[in-house]
């Protein structure tokens, strides 16, 4: 299962963003495979966007634990972020009746 995780944080905050962005990748478990982050800088700051590919059987697990990764970066001020489960185009083909 892929889950989307879209992150904003103010430029001053850069550097205590990537320390806890440090801590945070050490500790992922085998079932979690991280691509990206990709990151953006805008008027707002700075975004990144990360997709997290969770084997099949650890969904639950999985969600938990990158929700629990991010309240780890709630101490570091004018934070948002959001995480949410996605499908590929091909996955939701099938939704509509189609397919590749």
């Amino acid at each position: 299962m892929l889950f989307l995780e879209t992150h904003t944080w103010p430029m001053e905050k850069s550097v205590d963003v990537g320390q806890a962005f440090v801590k945070s990748v050490q500790a992922l478990p085998p079932y979690i495979k991280m691509i990206g982050p990709f990151i953006s800088f805008g008027g707002d700051g700075v975004k990144a966007c990360t997709i997290h590919d969770v084997e099949k059987g650890h969904e639950e697990e999985g969600f938990l634990f990158i929700s629990k990764m991010l309240v780890e970066f709630s101490n570091i001020g004018g934070q948002k972020f959001t995480l949410e489960p996605v499908l590929t185009g091909a996955d939701a083909l099938p939704l509509v009746g189609l397919s590749l």
